[in-house]
């Protein structure tokens, strides 16, 4: 008995001894596993924060606004328009300090728009200053490549908003301004807190994981766990060392796996290209190797026991300890496993020779493929746009020359659905170590979308550039070719009319006035016509011209025509300001001359009112005629629209219009109410002069 019993427990004792070292390998990949892809998912996290930044800099400097301001500095519509833009821009993102557009002739600000609080300011002309002693400048101009984002060095610098305050780790992204030729003017440069930045990645990390966030010049950011605080330590201001230092990592490996001082630590880096000021950027995540082990441990307990039990029932202790032992080792690869199945990208991974090991749900909504499907099949399978067998020949070639063309990087490649069809993916593939073993893992994102987005954008700018030359040549047939036959016929009833004189009778004599009434009436409309497809596009020296509200007033006036009964009025405040002459000129003769054209008593009168805003000013024309029915307050603004018949009151129906899309261009808004029982107030905001918003208050 006795020796059966130490049989079996000598039996038991090796089998539970291997078994207990199989299960805690097992415990330890699984958990390594998790560990690495929680790495990963929070490196994605910091790639869309960077990427973010890079995105938002291309909008501000590939945009008609940024070349505008450089080539044509000073110009109130494009401040007024930066403003808006660039401040929207800021609003999103608590991060940004500031955005500026900078010329590469002598390095100087055209205009700079600051986070100030919940709101934004753009900087007076006075206070802008050239930056070309810059070293992130002198770096970014002296190999400027088109449509390629710079990334400056982190360093301490100034808050825009508040320069006495203490620095802060500022990091910059600069991206060239391209003029009509596509040669880069200047920059566009959005400034960056790099601490909050890294911080608001930090809350996308896991709970009970040291954190590190770090690029390759020595700037960290670190959590440690269990602790509610974070330290940002810069590489050239502190010398306490982190948890790790990725420098130490072997040159050119994306991601790793470290023990060190009792914990283990997964490594992700990302890598730039040789144009970047600094080489890379990366996350760390480490948990104790004790954490790791714990389940482990907690299995080789129970193996104790059951070999303590063993000797009463070797069988029914044994039984119980594989399965209770199973519960365990599935409940971890269960927790790994859920976080790659709630990924949204596809994620598949392959051994060496290309045949795929495992497939995440997403799989099935990216490439039509079930998981179960995949397992065992070649990637070729999955990947299109390069001949059969390409992709093992690419490991191969990796295999034999450690050169990374596709590990460790983003790349847009073509893939192939289930039904034979190609689309865009964007692919990110890492290299991790197993026993022994190299497993590649494949994020597969479908950018089919931002693709299609991209395609439409750019055939809507080419439909714009089709219209705009379209509306240039007709302004061209309509100044030259429309009007000559309208002069001909005007001519010919003149000559008709004194070659006839004694002939004509009452009734031909009033056809010939009504035949050039409608002459007259036609080459109005076609100057207005002309007058309305050029808003936006005149930069003649008025346009610039800056003149006081009485001198606009007395010119309104001699361009008005007069009515007997009717005083025109300019309130104090209008008078007292200063103006950009055009294009308000033309709106008030518009708006003033509408007013008396359609005042339907002998007696009247129009008052013009100017109040101040921050940075523009509201405009009223408020007259006492008949007033405009509300559900006519949309119909007047459209082309040839008039609410009494021409044969009353002459017009072209296009002056409301005109007045309309002269206030839009400057990304202004016009409206009309009824002034009580009779009469309209139209009112329009106007944007202040430059040099007054430089004198004047801040916007």
């Amino acid at each position: 008995m006795v020796l059966s019993v130490g049989i079996a427990f000598v039996a038991v004792s090796v089998v539970a001894f291997f078994y207990d070292r199989r299960a805690t390998d097992l415990v330890i990949t699984t958990a390594l596993e998790r560990l690495a892809s929680e790495t990963r998912l929070l490196a994605q996290h910091l790639d869309f924060a960077g990427g973010a930044v890079e995105r938002d800099a291309a909008f501000a400097a590939e945009g008609p606004l940024a070349a505008g301001l450089i080539q044509e500095p000073g110009n109130v519509r494009y401040l007024a328009a930066a403003a808006s833009v660039y401040g929207r821009i800021l609003e999103r993102r608590g991060d940004y300090l500031q955005v500026r557009i900078v010329s590469l002739d002598g390095g100087r600000e055209v205009v700079r728009v600051v986070q100030n609080g919940p709101t934004t300011r753009v900087v007076p002309a006075a206070e802008l200053v050239s930056i070309a002693r810059e070293r992130f400048f002198q770096e970014a101009a002296s190999n400027v490549l088109t449509r390629t984002a710079r990334y400056a060095h982190v360093e301490m610098a100034p808050r825009p908003d508040a320069p006495a305050a203490a620095p802060v780790a500022t990091w910059r992204v600069l991206y060239p301004v391209p003029d009509a030729t596509g040669r880069a003017i200047g920059f566009a440069i959005i400034d960056v807190d790099y601490a909050v930045m890294l911080e608001s990645v930090l809350r996308e990390s896991p709970e009970g994981r040291d954190v590190l966030l770090f690029n390759s010049d020595g700037d960290r950011f670190e959590r440690l766990a269990g602790s509610e605080t974070v330290r940002f330590l810069m590489h050239d201001r502190d010398s306490a060392a982190a948890f790790i230092d990725p420098r130490q990592i072997a040159p050119g490996r994306a991601e790793a796996a470290v023990h060190q001082d009792g914990a283990i630590s997964f490594v992700v880096r990302r890598f730039f290209n040789a144009q970047q000021a600094y080489g890379f950027v990366g996350v760390a995540l480490r948990e104790p190797e004790s954490r790791l082990l714990s389940l482990a441990w907690e299995a080789r307990r129970e193996t104790l026991i059951i070999g303590a039990l063993i000797l009463l029932c070797v069988v029914i202790v044994s039984l119980l300890a594989s399965r209770r032992f199973a519960e365990y080792v599935v409940d971890v690869a269960g927790r790994s496993r859920a976080v790659i199945d709630s990924a949204l990208d596809a994620i598949v991974s392959i051994n060496d020779a290309g045949e795929i090991l495992s497939a995440n749900p997403a799989v099935e909504r990216v490439f039509g493929y079930r998981p179960d499907e995949l397992i065992g099949r070649s990637i070729d399978s999955l990947m299109g746009g390069a001949a059969p067998g390409a992709h093992d020949i690419y490991l191969d070639r990796y295999r034999q020359t450690g050169v990374r063309q596709v590990i460790g990087h983003v790349r847009e490649v073509t893939a192939r659905r289930s039904d034979g069809s190609l689309f865009p993916v964007e692919l990110s593939v890492s290299e991790t170590n197993i026993n022994g073993q190299r497993i590649y893992t494949g994020n597969v994102r479908d950018i089919s979308g931002r693709k299609a987005a991209e395609a439409e954008r750019e055939r809507l700018i080419e439909a714009l550039a089709r219209s705009n030359q379209e509306l240039d040549e007709f302004a061209f047939v309509a100044s030259h070719d429309l009007k000559a036959p309208l002069r001909v016929i005007d001519n010919a009833s003149n000559w008709l009319e004194e070659d006839l004189a004694g002939k004509l009778d009452a009734e031909s004599r009033e056809n010939l006035h009504l035949l050039r009434s409608r002459v007259s009436r036609m080459d109005r409309l076609l100057d207005d016509l002309l007058e309305y497809s050029r808003i936006g596009r005149k930069t003649n020296n008025q346009w610039r011209e800056v003149v006081t509200g009485a001198q606009l007033h007395d010119d309104v006036m001699a361009l008005l025509p007069q009515r007997a009964g009717m005083t025109v009025t300019f309130d104090q405040g209008f008078e007292a300001t200063s103006f950009a002459r055009m294009p308000l000129q033309q709106i008030l003769i518009n708006l003033i001359g509408n007013a008396l054209k359609h005042h339907d008593r002998e007696v009247g009168t129009v008052l013009v009112k100017c109040e101040e805003g921050a940075q523009t000013y509201l405009i009223s024309v408020i007259d006492d005629g008949p007033g405009i029915p509300d559900e006519y307050h949309e119909q007047i603004f459209k082309m040839f629209q008039t609410l009494r018949p021409r044969d009353r009151v002459e017009g072209s129906g296009m002056g409301l219009a005109i007045v309309r899309k002269h206030i839009e261009v400057m990304g202004m808004r016009l409206t009309v109410v009824r002034a009580g029982e009779r009469g309209s107030i139209f009112s329009f905001s106007y944007p202040r002069p430059a040099g007054d918003r430089d004198n004047g208050e801040a916007v």
